[in-house]
């Protein structure tokens, strides 16, 4: 298990809160080149999955990015749940929400032991996510098990080459071994592109993949050097220092 499947890492340090997811979201939305904006692109797909009428959870709901930026789409029929794992990001994603908040129902959880009962839900979004559960085959079952019949599981993740180049960098400031340089920020997901499919098959007999190719032109350094300093744990300062010289 990786720090980043580290449930008192990520709700104790990383995900205390929405600093660190918002410096890496900040680097997308300034550089990334593309012709649809990745939250207009996967609420196109909810909408074809779930109707005018349905039961939706989020689980790993971040922010709110996926909600406030489609914000005037939210069919009045709709009955949504937020959860998150930490109880800070939750709070950080009600204040980012504003008077939007209101529309939805939250509550902290664990994606592995969720609070609900069998088939609650019409669709289950588990976006960007999956690669920090700890048991990761038990998690699908469980996303499985609170999705009605005939239900959806929208999952987004990460390729393998996901911020190669920053990795890179990384290596030369001596942030991460070059033996770690595979991984994003010497963090190596266990959910991808590659392989997410194959891993949504056992408990789902129905697995679709949608590509959305992108990719990043980043023209100044500071936002580079935000986002890498979001993936540093504040308990190794030297790293730090090296990415602020």
């Amino acid at each position: 298990m990786t720090k980043f499947q580290d449930r008192a890492y990520l709700t104790g340090q990383q995900y205390s809160g929405a600093n660190n997811l918002s410096a890496r979201i900040r680097l997308h939305e300034q550089f990334t080149v593309t012709d649809v904006d990745l939250h207009r692109y996967l609420f196109d797909l909810l909408l074809a999955a779930a109707g005018s009428h349905a039961g939706v959870l989020e689980v790993g709901a971040g922010r709110g990015d996926l909600w406030r930026k489609n914000s005037d789409r939210v069919p009045a029929g709709w009955n949504v749940t937020l959860t998150d794992l930490s109880d800070g990001m939750l709070v950080d994603n009600r204040a980012y929400m504003g008077e939007l908040a209101a529309r939805f129902t939250y509550q902290q959880a664990d994606a592995a032991a969720l609070p609900f009962p069998d088939a609650a839900f019409d669709v289950v979004i588990a976006n960007y996510m999956l690669y920090h559960v700890p048991d990761l085959p038990g998690t699908v079952r469980e996303l499985r098990r609170v999705l009605r019949p005939g239900g959806v599981l929208m999952a987004a993740t990460n390729g393998h080459n996901h911020m190669t180049e920053m990795n890179a960098l990384a290596v030369r400031a001596g942030i991460i071994a070059e033996t770690e340089a595979s991984g994003l920020m010497g963090v190596h997901l266990v959910f991808t592109l590659q392989d997410g499919a194959q891993t949504l098959g056992a408990a789902f007999d129905d697995v679709a993949r949608l590509d959305y190719p992108t990719h990043l032109r980043v023209t100044e350094a500071q936002p580079l050097i935000d986002y890498m300093l979001s993936m540093v744990d504040r308990a190794a300062p030297e790293k730090i220092t090296a990415l602020r010289a």
